[in-house]
């Protein structure tokens, strides 16, 4: 069975190895969880030299599948794990009367630590950690554009969040820059992930839980050598997989998790599982821990709220549809309805949106539904309500005064809120919906003029310049 799923990833030319998981990336999570399990075997490896030397080989080949993964995130996971269970092996050598608990610990370190960098050099890994290259990825660059958006999205809806698996979709919408037109599937960062897509609240539970687990192993309630050191190996594991989670999305597949999850409950049980000193508290740092939970979703949503006043839109969301304004005047501004279609706005309806609301005036709104169609809910009051193509939006949607039909592409009807005050017809009729408006229109009285675009779809500019002919 090859080690390797059907979608490949290069670098270099060399195949970076997805094993069984969708991405590298994701196996590279799964491997740096599961490597911390064997380092429990550091504790008594002078009086097990042979078990410690079968597991060291062990983990040597685990890391050398790391590094033919090519994640970076992975390995930074690996290493962060390894410097806590060295200062945890040198705090628990202390705490037993070791002369030298530093040196006691730093050995097995050093060890793992030359190993990781030989199947680097071996693997070709190095070459994607050189800093010249690191400064011109791309990969590296995204990440850093997307996490900001992500941070100014979990401060927007920082209760509940953005709605599972929204995240990806939600920032290429209405939070990306204009100029760009990626499309994503996640943050590429699981704590991002979840504070927008369920809330800040629980991206501060999920921090203080790991960190909890964490801090366990330091406690110093569970005193055989044996399970004191899977317990602290097993914390190390939880420790690789929360630092690497940090650089992937992990709901790409739950099962890359399934190391650290075990890890984590076997952390806990032996921690509770202990007879516990009279008078001592179940866990220590918990206060503190809260504490500082709390400080960071109270972070992460100033910075959000902050980054966001220097944009040159702000977006709001009440209900189904989505308020975008303008910086600059703070008086009352136009208030303009946008129910743009598939057929004009395509796949990129959100950012297509955003267009039209920064070629407003300043202090103006623009108000949209969140998704692509008329939602059933009543739109919030307007000035103005322009409808872009579309058959099924002329048919079901009730005109504000004064309303704006743009480039129909269905025959007309009568609709049910009054008349709209212009109707734009596109430049070229291939159907005959043109000359059923012209009639139509003239019949009623209703003004008619050509669109001022190309021959298929119209611009954010001139849809603004439509909507300042009318207001």
């Amino acid at each position: 069975m090859t080690p390797l799923t059907e979608t490949h990833y290069y670098f270099n030319g060399i195949l970076r190895w997805n094993l069984l998981w969708p991405s590298p990336n994701l196996a590279a999570l799964a491997l740096a969880s599961a490597i911390p399990i064997l380092w429990q075997f550091d504790v008594g490896r002078g009086r097990r030299p042979f078990l410690w030397a079968a597991a060291f080989a062990v983990e040597t080949g685990l890391i050398f599948c790391l590094a033919r993964t090519f994640s970076r995130g992975g390995l930074v996971g690996l290493a962060v794990a390894a410097v806590y269970f060295a200062l945890w092996h040198a705090w628990r050598a202390g705490r037993l009367g070791a002369r030298s608990p530093l040196v006691f610990a730093s050995v097995p370190f050093a060890a793992r630590l030359g190993a990781a960098a030989a199947c680097c050099w071996i693997s070709g890994f190095a070459g994607r950690l050189a800093p010249a290259y690191v400064e011109s990825d791309g990969a590296v660059l995204h990440r850093l554009e997307l996490w900001r958006g992500a941070i100014k999205m979990a401060s927007t809806r920082p209760i509940l969040g953005w709605g599972a698996g929204e995240s990806g979709i939600m920032y290429s919408d209405w939070f990306q820059p204009l100029g760009h037109t990626w499309h994503y599937l996640g943050m590429v960062n699981s704590y991002l992930e979840l504070a927008v897509e369920h809330g800040l609240l629980a991206l501060g539970f999920v921090v203080a839980l790991l960190v909890g687990l964490a801090t366990l192993p330091f406690d110093g309630r569970v005193t055989r050598e044996g399970t004191a050191a899977a317990q602290g190996a097993a914390a190390a594991s939880v420790v690789a997989f929360g630092t690497a989670a940090f650089f992937s999305s992990v709901n790409g597949a739950l099962s890359a998790a399934a190391v650290a999850a075990a890890a984590a409950l076997l952390v806990a049980a032996l921690h509770f599982g202990c007879e516990q000193p009279a008078g001592a508290p179940v866990c220590r740092g918990s206060r503190p821990i809260g504490l500082a939970a709390l400080v960071l979703v109270a972070s992460v949503w100033s910075a959000g709220r902050i980054m966001r006043s220097a944009d040159a839109t702000q977006i709001a969301i009440d209900g189904p549809y989505a308020e975008i304004r303008t910086n600059g005047f703070r008086g009352k501004g136009r208030s303009v309805l946008l129910y743009p279609s598939v057929e004009e706005f395509g796949e990129d309806y959100g950012r297509r949106c955003r267009e039209v609301a920064s070629g407003l005036r300043p202090g103006d709104r623009l108000i949209v539904p969140l998704f692509e169609g008329r939602p059933g809910a009543p739109p919030p009051p307007a000035d103005l309500a322009v409808f872009v193509g579309g058959s099924y939006l002329i048919q079901s949607a009730t005109l504000a005064a004064p309303g704006i039909i743009v480039r129909p592409s269905g025959l007309p009807v009568q609709p049910t809120g009054g008349l709209p005050s212009l109707v734009v017809l596109a430049p070229m009729d291939f159907s005959g919906v043109n000359r059923a408006w012209l009639t139509w229109s003239g019949d009623r009285g209703v003004p008619v003029m050509n669109a001022p675009g190309g021959q298929y779809h119209i611009t954010a500019e001139e849809i603004c310049g439509i909507i300042d002919r009318v207001l």
